[in-house]
């Protein structure tokens, strides 16, 4: 009798992906399927590298990113052990590993590209600005409680466009005649960073269009009171001068 032929879709190539996806603002997640996965310190190291450079790393640029107080074959000996740390808790399709050059899989999806793609979104349409939660995505910091140095000027990319969106798109919804919304956004930025001149600036401008010019003396009065207090400096010329310009009509 002849051997059962395989159902169709029962081969690897046929068999389901998961869906994976990689949390970098706030706390780090990987989940696959929705379902958390748990990685060790020196995997998520690697996962986030991997996710902030989607075109791949070759293992020494990588090896000397992670641990720059090695020695180079110091550094890529600790890359490998990491990476047999992962491929034993990760699912297998997480990382493409070619012998020379590290990427994460195409398919997984990052939180980080999201976030570029909502800024990318404002700075085109700034009257269309995103809903609550999107704001305060924008607001959040990538991996704040992380302190690897190559990581810091990722963590400030993010956040000053970020940041610079809600500015704009704030000041287009109050052109539009959304003063509320604008508000709302101004303040959830202030509340991210009160010493935020840019922000400041646009906050006066709304106040002054609804005709609180008392409002105006008093929120560039109290930045400057904390601008001195925590950074012992002076609000920019720029700042002045439009406050200026506003209270006295100069």
């Amino acid at each position: 009798m002849p051997a059962s032929r395989p159902e169709r879709g029962d081969g690897p190539a046929n068999r389901r992906r998961p869906a994976l996806h990689v949390t970098l603002f706030g706390e780090f997640e990987l989940t696959e399927d929705g379902v958390p996965r748990h990685l060790g310190k020196g995997a998520r190291r690697i996962v986030t590298l991997l996710a902030l450079n989607r075109g791949g790393l070759s293992r020494a640029r990588a090896a000397a990113h992670l641990t720059p107080h090695l020695e180079p074959e110091s550094a890529r000996g600790s890359l490998r052990m990491e990476l047999r740390r992962l491929r034993d808790r990760a699912p297998a399709e997480l990382v493409e590993d070619d012998g020379t050059t590290l990427r994460l899989a195409p398919h997984v999806t990052v939180d980080a590209e999201e976030v570029e793609a909502l800024v990318a979104r404002v700075a085109r349409q700034p009257d269309l600005l995103p809903d609550q939660a999107v704001t305060e995505l924008l607001t959040r910091e990538l991996l704040p409680d992380w302190d690897d140095d190559w990581l810091v000027p990722e963590r400030a990319r993010f956040r000053d466009r970020g940041l610079n969106a809600l500015d704009e798109g704030a000041r287009a919804l109050a052109v539009h005649g959304d003063r509320d919304a604008a508000l709302a956004t101004v303040h959830r930025v202030l509340h991210s960073d009160r010493l935020r001149e840019s922000t400041v600036a646009v906050l006066i401008e709304i106040l002054f269009e609804q005709g609180n010019q008392a409002q105006v003396a008093s929120t560039y009065l109290d930045f400057r009171k904390h601008l001195k207090s925590e950074l012992g400096i002076e609000p920019s010329p720029q700042l002045r001068a439009l406050v200026s310009r506003l209270l006295e009509g100069r």
